[in-house]
C-alpha cells in the first residue's frame, strides 16, 4: 500500500472533451465541477475540481492507487478527454 502520494493537475481546456462544455473559445466559464462529476458518473474515476485548488477548468489527480487499479483509470480518463464535442 502506498505511503504517500503525488497529485497532478489536469487542465480540460486544453484536451479535445472541453468543446463538449464550452460554448465558444471565449468562454471564461468554469466547468470542473461538472466534468468531475461526469468523469464519476461515467468512468467511477474520482478526481477532485481544480476551483478547490484555485483553478478553473482543471482537476487535481491524486497518483495513490496500486499500479493496476492507476493504469486502468488513466486509461479511462485519457479515452475521456481525447473524445472531444458529441
Amino acid at each position: 500500500q502506498p505511503v504517500s502520494a503525488f497529485h497532478f493537475m489536469i487542465d480540460f481546456s486544453q484536451t479535445p472533451i472541453f468543446e463538449r462544455y464550452s460554448k465558444n473559445r471565449k468562454d471564461k466559464t468554469d466547468y470542473s465541477v461538472q466534468i468531475c462529476e461526469d468523469i464519476l458518473q461515467e468512468l467511477g474515476v474520482v478526481i477532485v475540481p481544480g476551483t478547490d485548488f484555485g483553478m478553473t477548468n482543471s482537476a487535481r489527480l491524486s497518483l495513490v492507487l496500486h499500479k493496476e487499479a492507476f493504469s486502468e483509470a488513466m486509461g479511462k480518463l485519457v479515452d475521456f478527454l481525447s473524445a472531444g464535442a458529441k
